[in-house]
């Protein structure tokens, strides 16, 4: 009978660190690998790397994991609202800390593909607004909503740039919805932490990163997707994607 020597348990410890990465680090292969491969899939269907393609692509990847982490602010809030105010014990303003902490937090392959070891993005979030570690805000329940009713019609019109799969009006009409939905949601959300002075203790820095850019991504590539969805309905095809 063959036993397990330390050497071989210390082999398994090497293995399973191994394995493990960043979180920033997982997050950029989430997002590379299927961007990557959509635009290779499309490549090879009609022998052209389109740009409207290859941005929607990334956006589409993008929103179909924040959908996943609004699903799971939902789903863990408790652990999100108790892990707030442990990291804001901690690091005691020190926001700059905090937000390296989330990127270079540690996570090994059987975690990244669960949701609840992502939840530290929205207790680090609550740092920069509180909203989204309190249950009674609309922060909260606009992204949780955005989360369970956007994924689906991102994944479809995702599809639909190069295979037709679904009817074209049935993925028009539930893109413009969609990203009609993630603009105006994105507007009021601005508004909302503006109007009721959220900014107040952050720099221009973090207002414009984490507020200013990181929101923007959902106010300029909805109104791209509107923009397309309509050029799809004048042509009654996905042709603007194909060329």
């Amino acid at each position: 009978m063959l036993r397990k020597t330390n050497c071989d348990r210390d082999s398994q410890y090497i293995v399973y660190f191994r394995i493990s990465m960043l979180l920033y680090q997982f997050l950029v292969v989430l997002i590379l690998i299927p961007v990557s491969a959509s635009i290779y899939i499309h490549y090879i269907l009609y022998n052209t790397v389109n740009i409207w393609q290859v941005l929607m692509s990334f956006f589409c990847a993008l929103n179909t994991i924040i959908s996943l982490w609004e699903i799971g602010l939902g789903l863990h809030i408790t652990f999100i609202e108790r892990e707030a105010k442990r990291l804001k014990e901690k690091y005691r303003g020190n926001r700059g800390a905090a937000l390296l902490g989330f990127f270079v937090h540690p996570l090994n392959i059987s975690d990244a593909f669960t949701l609840k070891p992502w939840m530290i993005v929205w207790s680090t979030y609550s740092i920069y607004d509180p909203s989204y570690s309190n249950r009674e805000s609309f922060g909260f329940f606009v992204d949780v909503g955005n989360g369970w009713s956007t994924i689906l019609p991102t994944l479809a019109f995702w599809m639909s740039m190069s295979i037709d799969i679904f009817p074209l009006k049935f993925v028009l009409l539930i893109s413009i919805l969609t990203f009609y939905q993630e603009f105006y949601g994105t507007v009021i959300y601005i508004a909302s932490f503006v109007f009721n002075r959220r900014f107040t203790g952050l720099n221009f820095s973090e207002v414009y990163l984490f507020i200013g850019f990181a929101n923007g991504l959902w106010i300029v590539f909805p109104l791209i997707g509107i923009y397309l969805c309509v050029a799809v309905l004048e042509r009654n095809s996905f042709s603007i994607f194909r060329i």
